[in-house]
């Protein structure tokens, strides 16, 4: 496993100092882990002699050597910092009036030595220019932490801040409404927020000031073009095509645009997908959809059974895996609301009760659980039921049509399901007369793995009672009219499940399970927007 090279490219691309300031600046950065970094005050020597006032200023080839020769160590060190599992998590953040910093570190609770995890740095854009000193500190805290999820969410933090106004965060009588949105957000993470003087907390304020080096100003050009983008009902005012627009400015500006790129005649833009920072995202570039593309795109994402009538969340979740375009969210949602099919067959999702504990899993395929999902209805084939198959680690999913719920089918599905992935730790059912027999008990005593039942006034335990409700719906979107073919479906339905981002990981079943993301391959073609079942 290797870091994401984004978390520590701010210190690679850290700019030449200009005067005194802005060396002390980056000498502040490298000193923050100066313990961590091999003989790095004999290389830091010449930039550390030109910090002294009695020194001239006087930026030579050996002030730039040092300079490039400390980054470089200072970049690599990290590589081989891995979070260790038990270890507490402290977050030093800081904001300047042209950029947020913020340095992610793991402190060993026997030696007190800080690992460092993460370095994050970006310069404040628009109206974040215009903020307080509290909102702008307050914004460094809820980016970083947004920013460091993978690392924090569920986890016991510290933030360390150099404002001691965001001590009170919590308990502002009359904040602004951008302060009371932000406190609300901070409250689903468990962290205490700690002051620290600007003068100790070197590092993030070191790369909260790399941007007030440089600023370059956006031309009219481009300002014009980023407002038409961020605002898509003033195409029809200003009587532009966004799509057009870019495509112009890419091709006639590639360097200014590094995130966009044309090949083939066709436009892409990168968007690295951060919940997998840990395995690299095999797709950073997202083809852009032209408008004229937009229908097909969501007709192909939301219609078709390997689709599988989905969510809007979960639709959209597909849709970014490949594609992108302005506006992308709220076109989703609206396709998905005024569908048809979904309005007849999905569930009223109302929550009614609070979130579950979490069950303590290591590797996949170690925990199973195991239901059946009775039709009403005989296929042609003889189907009555499907037993629904879950892997509680990556909730990879299988499905398997039956004619009858006898105990000996029951062992079939799990024989074949302990061959191809292995025999888990435990397997939960409830407490129907397939699972609860002895052809059941004595073959998972046969392979050791211990049967857990769920209890007999509640069976929703069983965490597949969670999957029989989406995949009834998804059923119920593609039955003929005589109801006697819906197991022919049964494999596109379990792609359709486990080739979306599930809402817990974020990351697709089918690729914690196989370590790629699925393809799909559709074939473009014409689609009637006239016709009302897809609008």
């Amino acid at each position: 496993m290797r870091p994401n090279p984004e978390k520590i490219q701010p210190i690679l691309d850290y700019p030449i100092p200009r005067d005194r300031t802005q060396l002390r600046q980056f000498n502040g950065l490298v000193n923050w882990y100066h313990r961590h970094l091999k003989s790095i005050s004999r290389i830091q020597g010449p930039l550390n002699k030109l910090t002294s006032p009695r020194v001239p200023w006087k930026w030579t080839d050996v002030e730039q050597q040092s300079f490039e020769a400390v980054k470089k160590p200072l970049a690599e060190a990290p590589r081989l910092r891995v979070p260790i599992p038990g270890h507490p998590f402290v977050l030093y953040t800081d904001a300047s009036d042209f950029g947020l910093g913020a340095i992610l570190v793991q402190v060993n609770p026997e030696t007190k030595q800080e690992r460092l995890i993460e370095v994050l740095s970006r310069p404040l854009r628009g109206a974040e220019l215009h903020y307080n000193t509290s909102e702008k500190e307050c914004l460094a805290v809820v980016w970083s932490v947004e920013k460091s999820r993978c690392y924090l969410e569920g986890m016991s933090f510290t933030v360390v801040t150099d404002h001691q106004a965001l001590m009170w965060l919590h308990n502002l009588k009359s904040p602004s409404s951008r302060l009371a949105r932000w406190a609300i957000y901070l409250y689903q993470y468990y962290m205490k927020i700690e002051h620290r003087r600007g003068t100790t907390n070197e590092a993030p304020d070191a790369l909260s000031r790399m941007f007030d080096l440089d600023i370059d100003p956006l031309g009219w050009e481009q300002l014009v073009e980023e407002t038409i983008q961020n605002r898509p009902q003033l195409n029809s005012i200003c009587g532009t095509d966004w799509y057009e627009s870019k495509f112009k400015l890419v091709k006639s500006q590639p360097d200014r645009f590094t995130e966009w790129k044309i090949e083939n005649d066709i436009l892409f833009y990168w968007q690295r997908d951060y919940e997998k920072a840990l395995i690299d995202d095999e797709n950073p570039w997202k083809k852009v959809v032209k408008p004229s593309e937009i229908q097909t795109i969501l007709h192909e994402n939301h219609d078709l059974p390997s689709a599988g009538h989905l969510g809007k969340d979960k639709t959209l979740d597909r849709i970014r895996q490949n594609y992108y375009w302005i506006g992308m969210t709220k076109d989703v949602k609206k396709y998905v609301k005024e569908c048809e099919v979904c309005s007849k067959v999905k569930y009223n999702q109302k929550p009614i009760k609070g979130p579950l504990m979490r069950r303590p899993l290591q590797q996949p395929w170690s925990q199973i659980s195991v239901d059946t999902v009775v039709s009403q209805t005989r296929t042609k084939k003889g189907n009555t039921c499907i037993i629904v198959v879950q892997d509680l680690y990556t909730k990879y999913i299988e499905l398997f049509p039956l004619k009858n719920r006898m105990e000996t089918k029951v062992v079939g599905v799990l024989d074949s399901i302990f061959d191809r992935w292995g025999t888990p730790k435990s397997i939960i059912t409830d407490n129907g007369t397939e699972y609860i027999n002895k052809d059941v008990k004595a073959f998972l005593i046969a392979r050791g793995a211990e049967h857990i039942t769920t209890p007999l006034s509640h069976p929703q335990s069983n965490p597949v009672e969670r999957v029989n409700r989406a995949i009834k719906p998804m059923i119920a979107s593609f039955i003929t009219e005589k109801q006697n073919e819906w197991d022919l479906n049964s494999p596109k339905i379990q792609f359709a499940y486990n080739s979306v981002p599930h809402s817990g990981s974020r990351i697709s079943p089918f690729y914690l399970n196989h370590g790629r993301e699925a393809t799909a391959r559709y074939i473009p073609k014409p689609v009637d927007t006239s016709d009302p079942s897809i609008k």
